[in-house]
């Protein structure tokens, strides 16, 4: 596929491998001097390992994690600096959203008034928070909701989100380097 991908001159490539076949892809890329302007990889770049075994290699790479601790909305810097206070290490992808969800149900819980099952389900399903963690929390009628899509890119070994443009915390950088010319 990547030898494919080359012969084609693909400007963007797109894979959703696990973090070892991720990794070994890129160094498989690199050999094979194959540099698209654009590398999305999905799940393979999400953990420590990226970084750990890429270094420079596994720069310029997006990912969709579903939350960045850099992102510019209300209470995520606070929320950051609490979490390095209490675990040495920054807030992750998981962090944000899942502290999110408490202020969620604490809000259906006071506007439902009570513990009843059935009125935290219906306030749920009608709570309207504009200001959150992970942007505007709203409810369709079948129950799913509409999630801010944070698109981050690696940049000097550690992420940052670069999408979109009103929360990122800096910008894309593309092209992305030829392997050859990174430094």
């Amino acid at each position: 596929m990547i030898l494919k991908a080359k012969e084609a001159g693909a400007d963007v490539i797109v894979t959703l491998p696990n973090p070892p076949d991720g990794i070994a892809i890129v160094k498989q890329m690199k050999e094979l001097a194959v540099n698209p302007k654009v590398l999305v990889t999905i799940r393979a770049a999400d953990g420590p390992n990226w970084p750990q075994n890429l270094k420079l290699d596994g720069d310029f790479v997006l990912l969709m994690t579903g939350w960045s601790n850099d992102i510019n909305l209300p209470g995520v810097k606070e929320m950051n600096a609490a979490h390095l206070a209490r675990f040495n290490s920054p807030a992750t992808p998981i962090t944000g959203p899942a502290y999110n969800l408490l202020f969620v149900l604490a809000d259906a819980i006071k506007r439902a008034k009570n513990l009843d099952r059935d009125g935290i389900r219906n306030a749920l399903a009608e709570a309207n928070m504009s200001d959150s963690l992970i942007g505007p929390v709203k409810f369709r009628p079948d129950g799913s909701s509409e999630v801010l899509t944070v698109v981050s890119q690696y940049q000097g070994g550690k992420t940052v989100s670069v999408w979109p443009p009103n929360t990122a915390a800096t910008k894309v950088i593309y092209p992305a380097p030829a392997f050859a010319d990174r430094k």
